[in-house]
């Protein structure tokens, strides 16, 4: 990762985009892998921002990609296992209901 001391201002102006447009984008979507993608855009502003603002910042952004990283397969894995049940689970609708319809899968 590289830091951006000495093109400050437009590396916090990419990193307030890409956690605007990230975020932004990530909440007008129902399916639930796209949310997922769109969040990933968002969190690389924060640790860009993260990055850029100190050395430290950099060990502390690699804590953040490695939690994310986690989170991020652990909701993938739960998708395919609920669409391997036979469950379908693409989109946000798809999740209606669905504590009673597999009682034993945190799905919801």
């Amino acid at each position: 990762m590289q830091q951006c001391s000495s093109n400050g201002s437009r590396c916090w102006c990419s990193c307030v985009a890409s956690l605007a447009i990230g975020n932004i984008t990530a909440i007008a979507q129902t399916n639930l892998k796209r949310m997922l993608a769109y969040s990933t855009i968002s969190h690389m502003g924060s640790c860009c921002s993260a990055s850029s603002v100190h050395a430290r910042g950099i060990r502390g952004s690699d804590v953040l990609h490695c939690h994310y990283v986690l989170m991020a397969l652990g909701t993938f894995g739960m998708i395919l296992l609920l669409s391997r049940q036979g469950f379908e689970a693409e989109n946000l609708e798809d999740s209606r209901g669905s504590t009673s319809a597999t009682p034993g899968t945190p799905s919801s």
